[in-house]
């Protein structure tokens, strides 16, 4: 672990923005980079990696889990995409996956009621957004056809950005 959350969150940041880029099925290498990159780090920590394959747009894709078991089977989710969506993605959404490895991290060692499943999904962004190929609606699908008990989902969006300027946020609309 490194003397200071913030220079690990930067670093994850700064790796899978700056580093690898935009990345999704149309930029395939730095999609496949960045999967290696997140397993690595989860590997690093301690953790099996296991991988939910399937193909989109006639490339293999995949959701990257990893699991700390609990006293109990019930299931709770911290999830986090790892795709970005025709740009470097910092805020949206390596920020996310930075605190879901943190998160992960600093679990490990603990000893846990309820088993956590930490997931990087990938095809949350446009064009995948809201279709059968979403990285979560393909893991959902295969978590009920397996009857999991899910008890909770924390899913981390777009945590990095925080301006305080009076009216610099657009989004969400209300």
């Amino acid at each position: 672990m490194k003397d200071s959350l913030v220079e690990s969150l930067g670093e994850y940041v700064y790796i899978l923005s700056s580093q690898i880029g935009d990345r999704n099925v149309f930029n395939y290498e730095n999609l496949k980079k960045a999967a290696f990159y997140i397993s690595k780090k989860f590997k690093n920590i301690g953790y099996k990696i296991n991988f939910q394959s399937y193909f989109c747009s006639g490339k293999e894709v995949k959701n990257i889990i990893v699991v700390k078991e609990g006293k109990t089977q019930e299931v709770i989710i911290v999830g986090a995409h790892y795709d970005s969506c025709f740009n470097l993605g910092a805020d949206d959404n390596a920020s996310s996956v930075a605190v879901m490895i943190e998160l992960a991290e600093r679990f490990y060692p603990e000893e846990l009621r309820h088993k956590f499943k930490f997931i990087a999904f990938v095809n949350e962004e446009p064009p995948f957004f809201k279709t059968e190929e979403m990285g979560s609606r393909v893991y959902v699908k295969q978590a009920k056809k397996n009857k999991e008990k899910i008890k909770a989902a924390i899913i981390l969006e777009m945590v990095g950005y925080y301006t305080d300027t009076p009216h610099s946020q657009s989004f969400p609309p209300f």
